[in-house]
Formats: structure tokens, sequence, C-alpha cells
């Protein structure tokens, strides 16, 4: 059961994230997702964000950007070579908290 909610507290933030997107950009504004391996689950996802923004507001042009995962995005965001992206939450607690398993210590990515 706690499995379900967090899920549906993640489609929440999802829906969320997007209203906000689909309302708020004036200008046109060309975004780049990190998402995940293509034709994996996460990389699915993002190619449906795309099409739900640019479907839904013209000032968007969102494009998917095929990465190798979670730490990946979270290095182009910190480089500025993304402007969003899909992140595990457990990936991107472990790596603030500088978990061993990950072999990368939260100043590598996080500034």
């Amino acid at each position: 059961m706690i499995k379900q909610g967090s899920n549906l507290l993640s489609v929440f933030k999802i829906i969320i994230t997007i209203f906000l997107l689909i309302f708020t950009l004036e200008a046109k504004e060309q975004l780049l997702i990190g998402s995940g391996l293509q034709g994996k689950g996460y990389h699915t996802l993002a190619k449906s964000i795309k099409k739900i923004l640019n479907d839904n507001n013209a000032s968007i042009n969102l494009k998917v950007l095929s990465t190798s995962g979670s730490i990946d995005n979270l290095i182009k965001l910190r480089n500025d070579e993304i402007d969003m992206a899909i992140v595990q939450n457990d990936t991107a607690f472990l790596q603030k908290m500088g978990n061993l398993y990950l072999k990368i210590t939260p100043q590598t990515i996080l500034k």
C-alpha cells in the first residue's frame, strides 16, 4: 500500500509540474529534458511529458535528451546542459548523503 501511495504522489508531482509549465511560460521557450535510456520507462515518460506540453502550450518546445540515467541527469542539470530532468528520488537523496553505492560525493553533482 505504501508503494501505491508513493506512486500516486509521484504522478501528482508530475501533473503539477506540467500544469505549471503549461500556464506560466509566455515567450517561445525551448526546453531540454534529460530522460534516461532510449526505449526505457523514463524515456517514454519524458516523451509523454513532451507531447502534453507541446500540444497544450504553443510557447513551449520541449525536446527529450536520452541519457544514462539519474546521475547523468543531475550532472547535466548542474552544468546547465539540460533545463529539467527525470531523477529517481532515492538517487537524489542517496547522492546528497554521499552514499558509497553511488561512488560520488555530494560535491561532485550538487553545488
